[in-house]
């Protein structure tokens, strides 16, 4: 029985407490008095209640409810001075007065209370930010960054709004952690703000922050815009120890197939009906692999599937590769195309088809770029055939793909020391 009055009597007293807050929310028209009487003689506090109010003041903006405002959230501090939050709350009510003296102190208060606490460093940053103080606010905010990523797209957007300056931003602004980087340097991508990214992505190279993922991103977006020098020179950046000739003695990367293609400057393979094209490691004429094309007889294949990018300056190149066959049926066999990627009429050139069964077989050839031309595309193919038994069958295997200066490996254009 004494345990369902205690019941009872914790109901009617929450019913009683809920009712309170409903009459200083609604009937008493955001006059809190009678909320302070109550919170000081009998400790029944509406915190809540009182900073919803002193945001409304804050809001209305008027000097006399902004002053209301700052006596609310004065208030709240003193009933919780350990709250971070509560210093900020008034720190900023503060400033909007126009009392920075007031305000400063209250501010650094909160991040000594929260050193770690995200949203207290978030709205320090914020807080600087608008007495103009950009050094002190960045640094706030790369401290941000260094704890969480919940706050990126804030964060990189206050740093457009305020116009920090991509100078000041790598400076003071992103921490020198990878996570942190890639994410601005993402967001640039997102903003295409292409030159502001170009300065990211040193800074990440001179802090040794690029990895072969981002490296392969930043030279996707890169080439969709067109900057394929700067393509090159990030994919190259960041695949040097995976292939230390590529654009140093071959502008093609991965020539010799030693790597699973990947990225927007490596060979893509595209599937397709009656051929199958994959790296073999059981068969390669240097290395460990080569690249194996079957065709299985079903189709009289028009094979265009697999493909790279090259990215060459004006000169004087050679085209190369080694081509081993075996039973290659048809009069159309496997052979390389190399055109200009943006129009074909401007370079296109072709080696010989190789049909039937070969051992390892050099088709080279030599060809100029002109200074219109600066994207290349070499294509594995095989044009279909207009004979009447035109299905073709048999397997190809290629290695050594090479696009060197005829000058010779050590002047090639457009090398990067």
């Amino acid at each position: 029985m004494p345990s369902r009055r205690f019941a009872l009597l914790l109901a009617v007293f929450v019913m009683v407490f809920a009712c309170l807050g409903t009459a200083l929310r609604l009937g008493l028209g955001g006059n809190l008095g009678w909320e302070g009487i109550l919170c000081r003689r009998l400790l029944l506090c509406w915190d809540d209640l009182v900073r919803d109010e002193a945001f409304r003041q804050l809001w209305l903006g008027e000097e006399e409810d902004v002053r209301a405002a700052v006596s609310g959230f004065e208030e709240l501090v003193r009933r919780n001075p350990a709250s971070p939050f509560r210093w900020c709350d008034l720190a900023e009510a503060l400033l909007e007065t126009g009392d920075t003296e007031r305000a400063r102190p209250c501010i650094a208060r909160a991040v000594e209370l929260g050193p770690r606490l995200a949203p207290v460093l978030v709205r320090a940053g914020n807080f600087h930010f608008r007495l103009g103080e950009t050094e002190r606010a960045l640094r706030y905010h790369a401290q941000v960054l260094g704890l969480t990523g919940d706050y990126d797209a804030l964060i990189f957007g206050t740093y457009s709004r305020m116009s920090a300056g991509i100078d000041a931003v790598l400076t003071d602004g992103i921490p020198p952690h990878r996570r942190a980087a890639e994410a601005y340097l993402r967001h640039l991508m997102r903003e295409k703000k292409l030159s502001e990214a170009d300065r990211t992505w040193g800074w990440m190279a001179r802090h040794s922050l690029c990895d072969s993922r981002t490296g392969s991103e930043y030279a996707g977006l890169l080439l969709g815009e067109g900057a394929y020098l700067a393509a090159a020179q990030a994919w190259a950046s960041t695949n040097t120890a995976a292939d230390p000739s590529y654009r140093r003695t071959n502008f093609v990367f991965n020539g010799d197939f030693e790597l699973e293609p990947t990225g927007p400057l490596d060979w893509r393979i595209t599937p397709f009906d009656g051929a199958e094209a994959a790296r073999d490691s059981t068969v390669a004429y240097s290395g460990r692999s080569s690249l194996r094309i079957h065709f299985d007889g079903t189709n009289n294949v028009p094979f265009n599937h697999v493909s790279q990018r090259v990215v060459v300056d004006p000169g004087t190149y050679r085209f190369a590769a080694e081509v081993r066959t075996e039973g290659i049926t048809t009069d159309q066999g496997l052979e390389f195309w190399v055109f200009d990627a943006e129009s074909s009429n401007r370079l296109m050139i072709r080696t010989e088809g190789l049909i039937g069964t070969t051992s390892w077989t050099k088709v080279e050839k030599l060809f100029t770029v002109t200074s219109a031309t600066r994207l290349l595309e070499v294509t594995m193919a095989r044009c279909a055939s207009e004979k009447f038994d035109n299905k073709i069958n048999g397997t190809a295997w290629v290695d050594a793909v090479v696009i060197a200066s005829a000058r010779g490996a050590d002047a090639l254009p457009g090398r990067r020391p």
